[in-house]
């Protein structure tokens, strides 16, 4: 059986899913027009069948326009699966106003498109076609789900989908193999794995931050001693401190901004900065620490309850 493929949406994405209602979608819109003429068919409307043709041939660049969202069973986690039913007809759609169609008639349309939410069971975009604009004109009416896109990647999407000329040769259309999808107890599975790991990723993050930590405490004792031979400042007592292991020291702190402040030392002003980066990195560990504490206690718990439904199983 072919490899399940799946990507985690980031804390940020998730939240923009968590936190839509019916009343209030989260999704981002643009309504764009366009001279009609370059894309005019014989009966006066606009050929749609060559956008949805230019959309496709450019979907293998934008891979997050074949996906959509899967949830891990007994979580709040999305995550991002091919969708092996996709179907452009659904996203790419038609339709006209009266003519001539002002300006205040798709300001009218638009609206009602984007206070619609998104068919979560589907790839998260939609595109409307419209034509019968006054002026020779058509309309882009376009919605994205914000998990998706932000501002400056929408705009950075527009860059591939649009060209700043008509004549724009047609690209070869692109296969999609959407890959396969994993079943609700593989999600659940490799969640309470991920969530097992976590605690021992998070010692690891701590061990790596006291290394940077002692690292910055030599460098401050580098910092005193070439002040010390260029003859700007008397630091070979300040040196010893540097040397000392305990980072924290306050008596140190207090000799280098007092030094800082009378000499205005170049050499003093690195020293300074190092024992800023030391406390910070001090501050992090110790909240590192506490997460690995709280991530352990819930790793027990999701442990305790998996072993619970197995023994239920069987």
């Amino acid at each position: 059986m072919a490899r399940s493929f799946y990507e985690r949406l980031t804390a940020l994405d998730s939240s923009f899913l968590l936190l839509e209602k019916r009343h209030s979608p989260l999704h981002v819109a643009s309504t764009l027009t366009f001279e009609a003429e370059p894309l005019r068919t014989a009966d006066g409307g606009i050929d749609a069948e060559r956008i949805k043709r230019h959309m496709v041939a450019e979907l293998h660049r934008i891979p997050r326009y074949r996906q959509k969202i899967r949830w891990i069973p007994m979580t709040s986690r999305p995550v991002w699966v091919d969708d092996d039913r996709f179907n452009i007809d659904y996203h790419v759609r038609h339709t006209s106003l009266p003519r001539p169609g002002s300006d205040e008639q798709l300001k009218r349309l638009s609206a009602r498109i984007m206070e619609q939410p998104l068919d979560t069971s589907r790839p998260l975009w939609e595109t409307w076609i419209v034509e019968g604009l006054a002026g020779d004109r058509f309309a882009l009416i376009s919605k994205v789900h914000h998990c998706m896109i932000d501002g400056v990647s929408g705009v950075d999407l527009l860059k591939i989908l649009l060209a700043p000329t008509p004549e724009v040769p047609e690209e070869e259309r692109h296969r999609f193999l959407p890959r396969r999808a994993p079943s609700p107890f593989e999600l659940w599975r490799d969640e309470m794995a991920r969530r097992a790991l976590l605690p021992l990723q998070l010692v690891r993050g701590v061990r790596s931050l006291l290394n940077e930590a002692e690292d910055a405490r030599r460098d401050l004792g580098t910092y005193a001693r070439e002040a010390y031979r260029s003859g700007g400042v008397d630091l070979m007592g300040l040196a010893s401190l540097f040397d000392s292991p305990n980072p924290s020291d306050t008596m140190r702190r207090a000799m280098v901004v007092r030094l800082l402040t009378e000499h205005q030392d170049s050499q003093v002003a690195d020293a300074l900065a190092a024992v800023g980066r030391v406390d910070v990195l001090r501050d992090q560990a110790a909240d590192l620490v506490k997460q690995a504490r709280s991530q352990l206690k819930a790793a027990e718990s999701a442990l305790r309850t998996a072993k619970r439904k197995r023994d239920i199983m069987g």
